[in-house]
């Protein structure tokens, strides 16, 4: 290997779901980092759900799936059909990861057999597994750079149960301040960190995070897309808003968007698009009863999980896109993915987001006050009223994004590869 050559192991296990922003990020960074420097070698503890991990094709990366057994594969069938009862027979391989770390010899193994690489890329940590027991049990020598994309249980405590923030305060925390770098994407969750978590300033790293799905991989998603007749399956009609929420914990703010289009039916009437929007989630119930107590059951619908082909007709053939969301670490995969697809973008202005519209060279973005249901309904109104003024913008925006993604993730590699070089040279 050469002198300034380095042997960098990567944790990409922790991210299970492909179809999540993780799940499109993760094989674009390990293929941006690799490429970036072809006199390092990469090896990638990976899990078979993340499926673009078999994408990647440089000679200096090595994928080792860590649940490619047959009796792994043997035990998430079983939990399929038993899963398949209520309806979640998707969560199968969710669900088994999260029962990984502790348990999984193979797992262990293969950590054990990366204890001579020179630095560890840690690019998720999942709270709610014991997925990086291998590398928090003491035993792995190796200097670990950690991404933490947010800290929700810091700032939104009451959405989590106690094992869960136990779990957060006990397990993550102490292993993120003994990180000797943490890299997160924004400086407002920079100073999350330091305020809520009590990381050392000079122990944190910020690099924007570039869009997590690729202008070429919404280019090609869309020629597969449903057609207008498959989406009414889902009770969509024409004339439709989208609101692509990854969950409906609280600070997502479905609640105030709902009551917000109540105003917008009130004042608007028939000519009052449909609110779309994805992932049910855990409050689902009380938000379906929201829903029925504002006789709004003709106006919101809500698909939950959808497949990509689903996903991407529904950003094609949207009037815009909506992100009412309270908090977001790095800012809004939705709003990143509107400006791709060319639409229309109404959102939250927290600091977060503006934050990422400037990382991203500025753009036209309708901004409303989140905690505000009638500054939200006259701010989506305008859009609505305006639609054609706002569509001409938003192309604009997706040519100058569409530009600027190269760029955006050639700095990022660059940045995380220079934080990689340095604590290794600096434990060496």
């Amino acid at each position: 290997m050469p002198k300034n050559s380095l042997h960098i192991a990567i944790a990409a296990h922790t991210v299970t779901e492909p179809r999540s922003g993780l799940g499109h990020f993760i094989p674009t960074a390990i293929q941006q980092l690799a490429a970036s420097r072809p006199d390092w070698s990469f090896t990638v503890v990976g899990t078979s759900m993340l499926s673009g991990l078999s994408d990647i094709n440089l000679k200096n990366v090595q994928v080792i799936n860590w649940d490619d057994h047959w009796l792994y594969r043997l035990a998430q069938f079983a939990l399929k059909i038993a899963l398949s009862f209520s309806g979640k027979s998707h969560q199968a391989a969710g669900r088994l990861n999260h029962r990984q770390g502790k348990s999984s010899r193979r797992l262990n193994r293969i950590w054990q057999s990366l204890q001579t690489c020179d630095a560890v890329w840690i690019p998720h940590y999942n709270v709610g597994s014991d997925s990086l027991w291998p590398l928090r049990n003491g035993r792995m020598k190796a200097p670990v750079l950690l991404g933490i994309h947010d800290i929700h249980p810091a700032i939104f405590p009451e959405e989590y149960d106690s094992e869960f923030m136990k779990h957060f305060w006990n397990v993550f925390v102490p292993f993120a301040r003994k990180c000797p770098r943490v890299v997160t994407h924004t400086q407002f969750q920079r100073l999350a960190f330091i305020e809520k978590l009590q990381i050392e300033d000079e122990h944190i790293g910020v690099t924007p995070i570039p869009p997590l799905i690729r202008p070429e991989e919404f280019q090609a998603a869309s020629r597969n897309a449903v057609s207008r007749e498959e989406l009414k399956n889902y009770g969509i009609h024409d004339n439709f808003v989208f609101y692509p929420g990854s969950s409906t914990h609280a600070h997502k703010n479905h609640d105030n968007l709902i009551m917000a289009w109540k105003k917008l039916h009130e004042k608007l009437g028939d000519d009052c698009p449909t609110l779309v929007c994805t992932v049910k989630g855990h409050r689902w119930p009380e938000i379906e009863k929201l829903i029925k107590k504002e006789n709004l059951a003709a106006k919101v619908v809500f698909t939950d999980l959808v497949p990509n082909n689903v996903l991407t007709a529904l950003f094609t053939r949207c009037l815009f896109v909506v992100s009412p969301t309270r908090y977001e670490g790095g800012g809004s995969g939705p709003v990143a993915d509107a400006i791709l697809m060319a639409k229309p973008v109404a959102c939250s202005k927290i600091p977060p987001i503006e934050e990422q519209m400037n990382n991203f060279g500025g753009g036209y973005t309708v901004f409303f006050d989140p905690d505000s249901v009638p500054d939200m309904a006259d701010k989506l109104i305008h859009v609505i009223q305006d639609l054609p003024n706002f569509v001409s913008k938003a192309q604009h925006n997706q040519v100058r994004l569409t530009d600027a993604t190269p760029v955006l993730w050639s700095n990022w590699a660059e940045y995380t590869n220079a934080q990689l070089e340095h604590i290794a040279h600096k434990e060496n």
